[in-house]
């Protein structure tokens, strides 16, 4: 009893030091701006094309060699024509080890050193349905597989909704504006990390 109480006690002790410590301890990035666009397509087949773009910075104690995605699945979702782009560089992702597993990895040749930046570009389809829910179509990065690692995103995002002619478009956060042209109407809205469960389209 007291040993497993005072390895407790360590514990509490170790996660309090580690949170008053600007001294990174493990593996780590932070989104510093990203933005989302959703297109919807008409032709030749009506589809969605979405596109992520991250400016991230590594925060970590280490340089980076990879970092893993979750996407949206290709059999149920429909997702198709996936691209990953480092600095405008088009970067074949790689399967991981979970054959299950809805993510990607996306390697950095040479690795990704300290304090260093990188913007990263995600681009795929989805098929139809007219409504997008969060987990269909948002992509997530995931936090190195590390105690201390860390992740962060900024607290603001945008979101750019594309629709043809004739089309009407709902998304959640905060509206900023429209831009009609001959091809269609841009929506546009702010995304707060900490109001908004998620940004949805229909």
């Amino acid at each position: 009893m007291r040993f497993r109480l005072a390895r407790g006690l360590a514990l509490l002790v170790l996660a309090a030091c580690c949170a008053g410590c600007a001294v990174p301890l493990g593996p780590g990035f932070y989104s510093e701006k990203q933005s989302y666009e959703v297109r919807l397509l008409a032709d030749p087949t009506p589809r969605f094309h979405v596109r992520a773009t991250y400016r991230l910075r590594n925060t970590g104690d280490r340089p980076l060699d990879s970092i893993e995605v979750v996407l949206p699945d290709a059999s149920s979702d429909g997702r198709s024509s996936l691209r990953v782009l480092i600095d405008g560089r088009e970067v074949p992702p790689q399967a991981p080890t979970d054959a299950q597993s809805r993510s990607i990895v996306i390697p950095f040749q040479p690795p990704w050193p300290q304090k260093e930046r990188h913007e990263l570009v995600l681009e795929y389809d989805l098929a139809p349905p007219a409504h997008l829910r969060y987990s269909d179509w948002f992509p997530d990065l995931l936090p190195p597989a590390h105690l201390f690692a860390k992740d962060k995103t900024p607290e603001h995002v945008r979101l750019s909704v594309f629709v043809p002619p004739g089309f009407v478009a709902l998304a959640g956060g905060k509206p900023k504006g429209t831009h009609r042209s001959e091809s269609g109407t841009e929506y546009r809205f702010e995304l707060d990390d900490k109001v908004d469960l998620g940004p949805f389209v229909v």
